[in-house]
C-alpha cells in the first residue's frame, strides 16, 4: 500500500520518524575469459551507479583485444547463467540503462549473482565475462577525447576504489581503452589544473590493473575532482583521451570504543559511526557511551598519533551525541580516509580519555541512532548502532543508555512486519559481533531501509527504542538558494509537495545574516531529524529531503533563526 506523507499548514507532516536520504551505490566489473575457462586476451572494465530510487542501474563497458567479433552481450543470473538484460554495444563500449529493476534481481546484485558477459563469433557461450561487484563508495572513470580536445573517437571505461594499508591510503584501479588513433605511448594520473604528473598507469595490452599508495594531499585532491587519468599516444603526445574520476556514495567509519584502547581497566563501552558527505563540507557522526567509572568529563575527536583535538561534541540525553562536524580541512578528511582520527570520552578520573577508539573506513557501513519516537515512546534513552559486511559476514556493534526500564532483550528485526531476524547479545550496554550465515536476502533488506536496532525494556516490552538500519546518514537531500533577493522577513512556507510520498521541499526566507536550524519533531515534542543547522546570507532556500525510511506518523517542522521562530 503506498503511503503517503503531508505537512499540515502549521508544519505537520502525516508519515514516516528517521529522515534519511539513500544514496546512489557503485558496481564495478573486471572482465576477463578466466571466467569463461577460455584462453582469450580479451580484456574488460566496467561501471555501474544504482540510483537512489534503487530501481535502475546506469552503466559503461569497454572491452577490447577479443578474439572474435561481439555478437552479444547481457547481464545473466550466475547460478544457471540464465539471460536476464540485454547489452548493447557499439563499438567497443557499451552504455546504458538497465530500469525497473526487482527486489529479486536486487538481491542477486547485491550477493554477487549477477555477471556480464560478451559473446563473440569466435566464443558463442561467452568470451569474456565478470562479476558485478557493489562497492557503498567509488569513483567512476569515463576516458574519452572530450577533456582532452583531440576529438578522437577512442573510448574508454574504468573504476577506482579505496583501501588502506600502512603506508597510507590506497587506490585501487581498473582501466580498458579501445580506438586510440596512434599507439599508445603512456598513461598518468594528472593533477588538475596544472597537469603536472602525479603517478604512472602501466598498462598490458588496453587494460591496466593496478594500485597507488596515494600521499596524503592526493586524497583530498582525489575527493574534490582534481585528478584526471591522461592516455598519451603517437598521435596525440599530449595525451588522447582522459578523464575525471567521479565519486559515488559516502565514505562511512565506525569505532568501537572501550578501555583497552585507551590503555585504561574501564569497562566502560561506546559505539561510533561518522559519514563524509559527498561535497566534503561535513561529517555526520552519531555517539553512544554506557557505564564510565566516573564523571563525564568531555568528547572528542582526536587525530592520532599527536592526540589534537580536531572537533568536540556534546552529549545529550542517553549519552548520546550526534552533530555535524562543519569547517572540515583538508588535513581531517586525509585523517579520516587514513583511520586517524579516534573517539575519546574523558572522564573525571580519567582525564586523558577513559574509553576511546579509532575511526576505521571500510566499505558497507550500515548506520543507525535509536531514539523513543522510532520505536513510538516517549523515552529519553538513546543508542548508536553500525551493522557492516565484511568478508560476506555481517559484524554488528551497538550501545544505549538511558532506559526507562530494566533492559530485557535486544533484536535485529524486520520492517514492518516486526519479525525478530536475529538476537542480540548484551554485556551491561553494548553489544558486538558477527551475524554468522545471514539469508542472501539481509543485504537488500538493509539497503531499502527495512531492518531496525530494537532495545527492549521492561516498561515497554514491545521496545523502548529503536533506529532504522541504513546506509549513510545524509537527512538534507539538497539545499538551493532560490534567491538572493533581501526579503522583507523571516519567513517559513508550507512544503510542497502536500501530500508527498517519498520527498517534499521547505522554503523559507532569511533577512539578515542567521544561524538557521531547521528541525523535525514528533507530537511528543521530540527531535526526530536537524535537516540544517548553519549559517546562512540573506535570501530565499529551498531544502529538499527524502522521507522514505520513516513510519507512519504525526510530525512538526520549526526554523529558528536569529530571534525568529
Amino acid at each position: 500500500m503506498k503511503r503517503f506523507l503531508r505537512f499540515l499548514a502549521v508544519g505537520v507532516l502525516f508519515g514516516l520518524p528517521q529522515l534519511q536520504a539513500q544514496p546512489q551505490l557503485f558496481f564495478k566489473v573486471s572482465l576477463d575469459s578466466a571466467k569463461t575457462g577460455g584462453t582469450s586476451p580479451g580484456r574488460g572494465t566496467g561501471y555501474g551507479v544504482l540510483s537512489s530510487d534503487l530501481k535502475s542501474l546506469t552503466y559503461s563497458i569497454t572491452v577490447n583485444n577479443l578474439v572474435g567479433n561481439i555478437t552479444n552481450a547481457h547481464f545473466h543470473y550466475g547460478p544457471n547463467g540464465s539471460v536476464i538484460q540485454a547489452i548493447t554495444f557499439t563499438g567497443k563500449t557499451a552504455a546504458g540503462t538497465w530500469s525497473n529493476i526487482s527486489d529479486t534481481l536486487l538481491k542477486h546484485l547485491f550477493n554477487q549473482n549477477i555477471y556480464v558477459n560478451v559473446h563473440t563469433s569466435s566464443n558463442t557461450a561467452g568470451e569474456i565475462r565478470g562479476n558485478v561487484d557493489i562497492s557503498q563508495f567509488g569513483f567512476s572513470v569515463k576516458i574519452d577525447s572530450t577533456g582532452a580536445g583531440t576529438g578522437s573517437p577512442a573510448r574508454g571505461d574504468g573504476w577506482l576504489s579505496l583501501g588502506k594499508s600502512s603506508g597510507g591510503a590506497v587506490l585501487n584501479y581498473q582501466f580498458t581503452y579501445a580506438g586510440l588513433r596512434g599507439t599508445r605511448s603512456n598513461a598518468h594520473f594528472h593533477y588538475l589544473p596544472t597537469g603536472g604528473v602525479l603517478q604512472a598507469i602501466t598498462f598490458t595490452d588496453s587494460t591496466s590493473i593496478g594500485s597507488w599508495t596515494m600521499p596524503d594531499s592526493v586524497i583530498t585532491h582525489l575527493l574534490r575532482g582534481r585528478i584526471y587519468v591522461n592516455i598519451h599516444s603517437t598521435a596525440h603526445t599530449g595525451g588522447e583521451i582522459r578523464g575525471i574520476p567521479a565519486p559515488v556514495g559516502e565514505i562511512a567509519a565506525y569505532a568501537a570504543v572501550d578501555g583497552a584502547q585507551a590503555s585504561t581497566a574501564s569497562t566502560a563501552k561506546g559505539t561510533v559511526w561518522a559519514v563524509l558527505s559527498n561535497d566534503l563540507s561535513k561529517i555526520k557522526y552519531s555517539i553512544t557511551y554506557a557505564k564510565l567509572s566516573s564523571a563525564f568529563a568531555g568528547g572528542h575527536f582526536h587525530s592520532s598519533p599527536g592526540g589534537s583535538v580536531v572537533h568536540g561534541y556534546t552529549f545529550g540525553s542517553g549519552n548520546t551525541a550526534t552533530g555535524d562536524w562543519t569547517g572540515l580541512t583538508d588535513a581531517n578528511i586525509q585523517d579520516l580516509v587514513r583511520g586517524r582520527i579516534y573517539a575519546n570520552i574523558h572522564s573525571s578520573t580519567n582525564s586523558g580519555g577513559e574509553i576511546r577508539g579509532n575511526m576505521i573506513m571500510e566499505d558497507g557501513v550500515f548506520t543507525t541512532t535509536l531514539t523513543g519516537a522510532q520505536a513510538g515512546t516517549s523515552s529519553s534513552a538513546r543508542g548508536t548502532g553500525v551493522l557492516w559486511y565484511s568478508n560476506d559476514t555481517l559484524r554488528y556493534h551497538i550501545t544505549f543508555a538511558g532506559l526507562s526500564g530494566t533492559f530485557s532483550a535486544g533484536h535485529i528485526h524486520n520492517a514492518p512486519s516486526g519479525t525478530v531476524l536475529f538476537p542480540l547479545t548484551f554485556t551491561d550496554s553494548s553489544s558486538g559481533g558477527n551475524w554468522n550465515n545471514a539469508a542472501d536476502s539481509i543485504v537488500s533488506l538493509i539497503i531499502k531501509g527495512k531492518l531496525y536496532y530494537n532495545v527492549h525494556s521492561s516498561t515497554n516490552s514491545g521496545g523502548e527504542i529503536r533506529g532504522n538500519i541504513g546506509l549513510g546518514s545524509v537527512v538534507v537531500t539538497g539545499v538551493e538558494q532560490i534567491s538572493a533577493n533581501i526579503p522583507a522577513a523571516f519567513e517559513l512556507q508550507q512544503n510542497y509537495p502536500n501530500p508527498f510520498n517519498p520527498s517534499t521541499s521547505i522554503n523559507f526566507s532569511v533577512n539578515n545574516a542567521s544561524h538557521v536550524s531547521l528541525k523535525v519533531f514528533n507530537l511528543l515534542g521530540q527531535e526526530v531529524a536537524a535537516l540544517m543547522d548553519e549559517v546562512k546570507a540573506p535570501g530565499t532556500y529551498k531544502v529538499t529531503f527524502d522521507a522514505r525510511s520513516l513510519t507512519t506518523g504525526i510530525y512538526f517542522y520549526k526554523l529558528t533563526a536569529n530571534n525568529f521562530a
